[in-house]
């Protein structure tokens, strides 16, 4: 028996000498070889099956290229586990073995010894180790967490070469950065710790078979204004590869970089890749309504609107929506009642920064100027002079008909508000509200002059010159006002009624026909055009 025991003994020492010296380093390279050549991670994890029994360096670039292999095939468990065994593979046996015992018993152990225990193989280990990212996994859990960033510390000083503990290095740290004051004594620690294992992650893993998250920096570098570097992160992965996410930042950095037709452009290649994406629906909304294509941007917003339920914010998406919704209706489509259904789903410190407030604005516009008139004097008492908040303030008193007490007021700040069409107008209306008429129709024309596109102006200025009985004048503003809007039921009739003062009865009846072709159920024409018929 003992030469027979010698002699599979000798076999078996030779069998692994063979294997270490030639068969291991082949599985290597062949398994390499289908890395590089982008075969897929289950191919190479399949040759790398052969060389699990290899130690030392080989060992450990066999195990690094497993746990890449892993993770690319969606495996993050395997990953997680060949990135450990590549650590323990490297170690003497005398080390390797204390360690095997420790995982394999560390469960039976209450957590206040496994962590000590665990503790004191990690110091003799030495920096640098896939253990000290273990233990540091443990003294998180167990809420000590001075001791677990030193870990980490550790983990980082040797790990440069593995992708998962470089991942998790970063995002912790993140996370703790934006944590509770607690952390705040560690921020320094915090930020280097961040930095160094995102550079890592960029330079030394930036392939694109490397799936580690680029979506995970992405918050914290866009808030920072780091803007090239979320293109450089964003462009690292080929488009099939990026994630929604991926594509919403690179969108956003090239909008604040001033490039519009990238940010758009990126958009647009995102949504073919990622169709139910809400943030960049809402995006192309944003960059489709900047380029004055109101339809367009509307059918984006539409199309955001169901993908709303599916975002893991779904609350906070809601509010995003009816915001941008409720802004839609009240400056695209004039629609102030609509606009309020949308915003009053909207708490109000979600409600944008809009200056003024977007809610005071819109009731103005439904004339509730008495229920807003104390909060907007309020806002005037902390900021006076603001001309935004004292135009406010004008047209809730218009709206309140305070023509009397306005007029002082609109004097009050009328070098700050001569650059504006409002100003104008809302000055024209309170002469004329008074019964001065030449400088209501002055001021109301001056308005118009300023912003000939806007209908309102154009109506207003028409009636102020109907008022002194300048009908040619007055027609000049119908027909501008018909320009902008032909079916404008309020220039019809009063263009009709001009006509009839020029001695134009048939002109006159013409233009009542054509209104209630458009509105067959104005009453206002349908008398007029019967006294005229009658007379």
């Amino acid at each position: 028996m003992t030469p027979l025991l010698s002699i599979i003994l000798a076999g078996l020492c030779l069998g692994l000498a063979i294997r270490r010296i030639w068969a291991n380093p082949r599985t290597l390279l062949e398994a390499e070889s289908l890395w590089h050549s982008g075969a897929p991670g289950a191919q190479v994890l399949r040759r790398l099956d052969s060389g699990l029994t290899a130690r030392g360096e080989l060992g450990y670039r066999i195990q690094l290229l497993r746990a890449l292999a892993s993770l690319e095939a969606g495996d993050r468990t395997g990953a997680w586990q060949a990135s450990f065994r590549a650590g323990l593979v490297r170690l003497p046996f005398w080390r390797r073995w204390p360690v095997l015992a420790y995982m394999a018993t560390q469960k039976r152990l209450s957590p206040k010894h496994r962590l000590d225990l665990g503790g004191a193989l990690g110091r003799r280990l030495g920096p640098g180790h896939r253990l000290h990212h273990y233990l540091a996994v443990l003294a998180f859990r167990a809420e000590r967490r001075d001791l677990a960033w030193a870990w980490m510390l550790q983990a980082q000083a040797g790990c440069q070469e593995d992708p998962l503990v470089q991942e998790d290095l970063m995002v912790s740290a993140l996370g703790a950065l934006y944590a509770t004051e607690e952390e705040a004594e560690l921020r320094p620690t915090l930020e280097q710790l961040f930095e160094s294992s995102l550079a890592c992650l960029r330079h030394r893993h930036g392939q694109t078979r490397c799936a580690w998250d680029r979506s995970a920096p992405m918050g914290h570098l866009m808030a920072c204004g780091r803007w090239a570097d979320v293109l450089s992160l964003a462009g690292s992965l080929p488009r099939k590869q990026r994630p929604a996410r991926l594509w919403e930042a690179e969108a956003l950095a090239l909008r604040e970089l001033g490039s519009a037709a990238g940010a758009t452009q990126a958009t647009l290649e995102g949504l073919e890749e990622h169709p139910d994406s809400f943030r960049l629906w809402m995006e192309l909304y944003g960059h489709t309504l900047q380029r004055r294509e109101e339809q367009r941007a509307l059918k984006a917003l539409e199309r955001a609107r169901p993908l709303i339920e599916h975002q893991e914010d779904a609350t906070e998406a809601q509010w995003e929506w009816l915001l941008r919704r409720a802004e839609y209706a009240f400056w695209i489509e004039g629609n102030a009642a609509q606009a309020w259904s949308f915003l009053s789903g909207v708490p109000q410190h979600r409600q944008g920064g809009h200056h003024p407030p977007l809610h005071l604005q819109i009731l103005s516009a439904l004339g509730r100027c008495q229920e807003i008139f104390p909060e907007v004097e309020a806002l005037l008492e902390r900021q006076p002079e603001d001309l935004e908040l004292l135009m406010l303030q004008a047209d809730c008193m218009a709206g309140m008909g305070a023509w009397e007490a306005l007029l002082p007021l609109l004097d009050s700040f009328k070098t700050e508000g001569a650059d504006r069409s409002d100003y104008w107008h809302l000055l024209g209306l309170t002469h004329a509200h008074l019964k001065n008429r030449i400088p209501a129709r002055e001021y109301l024309e001056r308005a118009c002059a300023m912003d000939p596109d806007h209908l309102r102006f154009n109506l207003d200025a028409g009636h102020a010159c109907m008022e002194l009985a300048e009908w040619d004048r007055g027609e000049y503003y119908w027909r501008r006002a018909l320009r902008l809007d032909p079916r404008c039921e309020e220039a019809l009739i009063q263009l009709s009624e001009t006509r009839r003062a020029l001695h134009d009865r048939s002109g006159a009846k013409a233009i009542l026909r054509e209104c209630l072709l458009a509105h067959p159920e104005s009453e206002d024409a349908q008398s007029y055009l019967a006294e005229l018929e009658a007379n």
